[in-house]
């Protein structure tokens, strides 16, 4: 499950380190731990009667829970509720790989919506199929309103720039028209008009294109 949680975090872009993977043959194990938890935003636990008799494990989240800015992420794999210094949060049981991948998105989106939206727009704007970009593009719907005007402008111009966004089903017909409403008003002329070239019906504000 480790690995799953790592592959999910990176197909949104963030480095990510797991000892078992990251650490090289001869490396101060110790040191590279501690540095990486000294610099993480992000901490994924995986909870289970395994990692509670882990002495390892606890002294790790005891470095963790000293960084106040870094969001917890408490998975069980086996019922094992969070215990001691994050006995506070609220944990889940993931089912199986494709449910952990799901909860930690969710939980990204929500928590750490600052990291998540920026790097969300750049697999849109890479996105190589219709399909692939309306699965891109979904997760984003909920959190049109919290956009930044910077993450306003990046997303039109994205859309406007990848035919496989602007012309896949989903996203003409139905994201990027909800989008325009919702933040029509902050889109850049330059952006606005782009988009208006690639999707003639968009009902943009007036003057905006």
């Amino acid at each position: 499950m480790g690995a799953i949680a790592k592959a999910s975090l990176e197909a949104h872009g963030f480095e990510c380190f797991l000892a078992h993977d990251d650490l090289q043959v001869s490396e101060e194990w110790k040191d590279r731990i501690l540095a990486e938890l000294r610099q993480t935003d992000v901490f994924v636990t995986l909870l289970s009667r395994a990692f509670v008799s882990s002495k390892w494990c606890a002294q790790e989240v005891g470095v963790i829970v000293s960084r106040p800015d870094v969001l917890i992420v408490p998975f069980s794999l086996d019922g094992t509720n969070p215990y001691g210094f994050i006995s506070h949060l609220q944990g889940i049981r993931v089912r199986d790989e494709v449910h952990l991948a799901v909860i930690l998105e969710e939980v990204l989106f929500r928590r750490r919506p600052r990291l998540m939206i920026p790097k969300q727009i750049e697999k849109m704007r890479a996105a190589g199929s219709f399909r692939g970009a309306e699965a891109v593009v979904k997760p984003l719907v909920p959190h049109f309103a919290q956009f930044s005007n910077d993450e306003v402008n990046a997303f039109a111009s994205a859309a406007a720039d990848n035919s496989e966004v602007w012309d896949a089903s989903l996203c003409r017909s139905n994201y990027i028209p909800h989008f325009v409403r919702i933040n029509g008003a902050r889109i850049a002329p330059t952006q606005a008009a782009d988009l208006k070239a690639v999707i003639e019906d968009l009902d943009l504000p007036q003057g905006d294109a």
